[in-house]
């Protein structure tokens, strides 16, 4: 490692919580009572060594730590021993000696996988996120590769073991046999992901999201002042946003099973102009009027009246929400659109070119007033 690293990141109750809101906001796993919840837990314990992925050397090799969650336990999350047991499992069977650990994902519980285990095994947590603009739910779109990677995975139930398992590669095949198991124990499983090289997770990766959720969590902090309107102006600004829409929820469906199942959510702007959210895994579309505003990976964010993160298993019918919506630097693979299409029914509709909204800045000129 280079001497120009990042401080050691001491997970108090500031820090976890800057942590939870931005993972929140960049959307994936976990909700965010949940992780508010789990970062009590650990921030007493002590710092953990933070380094940037150019402060690994190319020789070394990475692991990336994961969770797999049955479809309905979103709000759950598993301890950090089976996190320790899937590493120490990767361990024996691969040799591999471990020069940091990686995150896979985002959202208000899966920012923290990996700040205990870091702290515990006294391994550095590398500020890079794994595979997040792939696929809406990272480790899905991992597992269903063929990639020749190692995987480690332990299930708990109420700190009871139930899966141990070592697999030299990803596979189909895998996902559906881990899916099951999650779905029929109703239990959550830890995984370690390895070897990754730097250069790998260059590739696969979004290097510095880890600092990114915390600077947007510790602006939403310390200036959001617990009003939607403007936490979202505050988000605006941290993730160069251009989009700010107020809107009431008039209608929310969801469909399919499993990790199969989606939300349709419909709303009216100020306007009275109708849109449309698709949620699976995460938001990964917005249509106003059927013109594509938004879609995965861009950054779409519902917050609630009060400036609160919101999954798409979080609003109800009615519900005043803001909408704030972040381009991506690039757009996500033709396959993963596909999937989306055949899973949902819906056409993503890349013909049509984004409506242009006005900027965020003037939407903060004129005063929001709630509906309904």
């Amino acid at each position: 490692m280079t001497d120009n690293q990042c401080p050691p990141l001491k997970l108090d109750t500031f820090t976890s919580e800057m942590a939870v809101l931005g993972g929140a906001v960049l959307g994936g796993g976990g909700k965010l009572e949940t992780g508010l919840c789990l970062s009590q837990v650990i921030a007493d314990m002590a710092a953990a060594e933070f380094v940037r992925l150019a402060d690994i050397s190319p020789q070394e090799s990475l692991v990336v730590l994961a969770t797999f969650r049955a479809s309905g336990m979103e709000g759950s999350f598993p301890c950090p021993p089976p996190h320790e047991q899937a590493i120490e499992l990767l361990k024996r069977n691969t040799g591999i000696d471990i020069a940091g650990l990686v995150n896979c994902g985002s959202g208000a519980v899966d920012s923290l996988v990996g700040w205990t285990q870091a702290i515990r095994l006294g391994v550095p947590l590398v500020d890079v996120t794994f595979n997040p603009d792939i696929h809406p739910s990272p480790v899905i779109g991992l597992i269903m590769e063929n990639t020749p990677l190692s995987f480690a995975v332990v299930g708990d139930n109420q700190n009871r073991q139930e899966i141990e398992l070592f697999s030299p590669h990803t596979s189909p095949l895998l996902f559906r046999m881990l899916r099951d198991h999650a779905l029929a124990e109703k239990t959550n499983i830890a995984m370690a992901i390895g070897p990754v090289s730097p250069v790998q997770m260059q590739q696969w990766g979004a290097v510095g999201r880890i600092s990114l959720s915390l600077q947007v969590g510790k602006a939403m902090l310390e200036r959001a002042e617990d009003d939607g309107l403007r936490t979202a102006e505050v988000i605006a600004q941290e993730m160069n946003a251009n989009i700010i829409l107020f809107c009431v929820i008039t209608d929310l469906v969801w469909r399919g099973e499993g990790d199969k199942a989606y939300g349709i959510i419909t709303l009216r702007d100020e306007q009275n102009r109708p849109l449309e959210l698709l949620f699976w895994h995460r938001y990964i579309a917005l249509h106003l009027q059927g013109q594509r505003l938004a879609t995965f990976p861009d950054f779409i964010v519902t917050l609630g009246i009060k400036g609160t993160p919101l999954r798409g298993d979080e609003v109800c019918k009615g519900q005043d929400v803001y909408i704030v919506v972040a381009a991506a630097a690039h757009a996500a693979s033709g396959a993963i659109y596909q999937e989306i299409e055949n899973i949902t029914g819906k056409t993503m509709n890349f013909s049509v070119a984004p409506t242009q909204l006005s900027p965020y800045t003037q939407a903060k000129q004129r005063e929001v007033k709630p509906m309904g």
